[in-house]
């Protein structure tokens, strides 16, 4: 449930009154309101809180915590306005979310905790009134301090999330394999795999990114409920017993991916495999 509460400064009235002044009559101070939702608190400056609308905590879905709309946008178009929303996901969750979320844009992984990642979505299409626009860019431009105070309110961690998932070449540590393949139409790809698990010969192996001939990376996460270290690590477990002997062939990997994840398989003309040497 969301709560709101406002936060006043009654700095100027308790001057009045300390010097005496019967005349004075100071200005009404800006108060800040606090809002409550799911066990966190997030402060909106009060020139922002006039110009929106908060969405009923009942209205939102599981993951968003706060959802911002610009009031005199809303007002004349129901449903447009937003500005932005702020939700978060378990760390199984996340991995699910990203990989389809980034290549469309308008997501922004901010911060982190031991239970959560928390990610910031802001509309990349037009969403305000024309008439106006201008003051809805100036709400928009209070995001960063917002989400600024949302982190020190809530004792986050600040997140980085290129830096943790697009800087590196790769994913896990270790030895890696290069899996090239040309279709029949000549397009190129190359399918990075990794040892997520163990590095010895009995290690399984699994893809952790796609690259195509135009820079383009497509990062590799599976479907399952759990994070993908504690899936990998099950996979191991099987193998371990002797189950899934392919996952022990690089290859085999590599062109089970491609023909589940992007149904190549019927168009893969030639295929090269190379080793990486851990660092």
């Amino acid at each position: 449930m969301t709560h709101i509460r406002r936060i006043g400064r009654p700095a100027a009235l308790l001057l009045c009154l300390l010097c005496g002044l019967a005349a004075c009559t100071p200005k009404e101070p800006a108060r800040d309101t606090l809002l409550e939702s799911k066990g966190y608190t997030l402060t909106l400056p009060e020139d922002f809180y006039a110009g929106v609308t908060a969405t009923p905590a009942e209205e939102l879905d599981a993951y968003t915590l706060f959802e911002f709309y610009q009031t005199a946008t809303a007002e004349r178009t129901p449903g447009a306005g937003l500005l932005f929303r702020i939700a978060r996901r378990t760390p199984a969750e996340f991995e699910q979310y990203w990989p389809g979320a980034d290549p469309i844009g308008g997501v922004t992984h901010f911060a982190r905790d031991d239970q959560y990642y928390y990610s910031v979505v802001t509309p990349t299409d037009v969403q305000a009134d024309p008439s106006v626009m201008e003051d809805y860019q100036a709400l928009f431009a209070q995001r960063e301090a917002i989400l600024a105070d949302f982190i020190a309110q809530n004792d986050l961690t600040p997140y980085d999330h290129h830096a943790a998932v697009y800087a590196s070449d790769y994913t896990y540590p270790g030895a890696h394999a290069l899996f090239s393949v040309t279709l029949s139409n000549d397009a190129v790809f190359e399918v990075v795999l990794s040892k997520p698990v163990r590095q010895d010969e009995g290690g399984i192996w699994c893809v952790e990114r796609m690259h195509d001939a135009y820079g383009n990376t497509y990062i590799a996460m599976p479907q399952t409920d759990v994070t993908a270290i504690e899936y990998y690590t099950q996979l191991q477990a099987e193998a371990d017993q002797g189950h899934r002997p392919g996952l022990l062939d690089p290859a085999d990997v590599a062109l089970t991916y491609l023909d589940e994840v992007w149904d190549f398989a019927p168009h893969i003309a030639d295929t090269r495999l190379t080793y990486v040497e851990a660092p």
